[in-house]
Parts: C-alpha cells; structure tokens; sequence
C-alpha cells in the first residue's frame, strides 16, 4: 500500500555527478517527446503537456522535432510516457499564418516518446546543473560600488 513517499523518493535520488553531496536529481522526472511537427509552438507543448500534471520547465526549440518536458512528479511523466509510448498524444498543428481564415483550421498530428533513464538521464541533469552555475557565475565579478549604473560615485557631478 505504498503512498509513494516512502522508499521510492529515496531510491529516487541519484548522484548526477558523483562528487558533491548536493549533487543529486529526482529520476523519473524528464520525458523526450518525439515527431514534434512543423509549426508547433513552445506554448502548445506546455499547454499539451499541462493538461497531464505540472509542468517545470519544456526545452524546446521552434523547428525542432523533439522536446524534453520535464515535470514535478515522477507520477505525471510516467503517466505521460505511458501514452507517448503507447497509442502516443494527439497535438493539434496550427494551419499555416499564410493560408488565412480561407486556409481552414490546422492538422492533427501524434507525437511519440519515452521517460528518460539512466545515463541519459543523468547527462541531462548534469547539463541543467552546468547551465545553472553559468548563469550563476555571470551576476558575480562587478566589483566596488556594483558598477553598470550610469553616473559613478557623484565626483564631478552636479556644476
């Protein structure tokens, strides 16, 4: 009669690269999405996919046939990479900005996918962790007095 926040959690828990401590990733999190069409926007895989559970974070590049959805519950992925996997998840294909109201409404198209486990998984964490402390490490360095602002320390100003 598991409730899902015993043993699992723990079992969970891997290192993503093995030296820290605070180095660690919930597994089960992250879904690859698949045979994503032409014409589909990062908010409609969002909306798509948020219809499935909460959705953190959706990697997705316009153009691109794949997506990495990432939810906050181990459950809402596995659920969702049961379908993707399965009879897959319908998305509808927006019509052509071209075509116009005579143009009719988009397509629907199927897209596939699958949870992503072990060492794939693990890269992807540790890539989201490397692009995290890049963007950390870019705030830091401005020096005495914060910089970047117009004016200076006010010496010389105000004849």
């Amino acid at each position: 009669d598991g409730d899902g926040d015993g043993d699992e959690g723990a079992d969970a828990k891997r290192a993503a690269g093995g030296e820290g401590a605070g180095e660690t990733f919930t597994s089960g999190l992250i879904v690859r999405v698949d045979g994503v069409p032409a014409g589909v926007q990062l908010a409609a895989l969002k909306g798509l996919f948020g219809g499935y559970g909460e959705v953190k974070f959706v990697e997705f590049t316009a153009g691109d046939t794949s997506a990495v959805v990432r939810f906050s519950k181990a459950d809402d992925a596995s659920c969702v990479a049961g379908l993707l996997g399965g009879e897959g998840v319908e998305i509808e294909v927006p019509a052509d900005e071209e075509a116009g109201e005579d143009g009719g409404g988009g397509s629907k198209a199927r897209l596939a996918g699958e949870l992503m486990v072990g060492e794939e998984e693990a890269a992807y964490w540790r890539k989201i962790r490397a692009r995290m402390d890049d963007s950390r490490g870019q705030r830091k360095g401005r020096g005495r007095g914060g910089g970047g602002g117009r004016g200076g320390r006010g010496r010389g100003r105000g004849r």
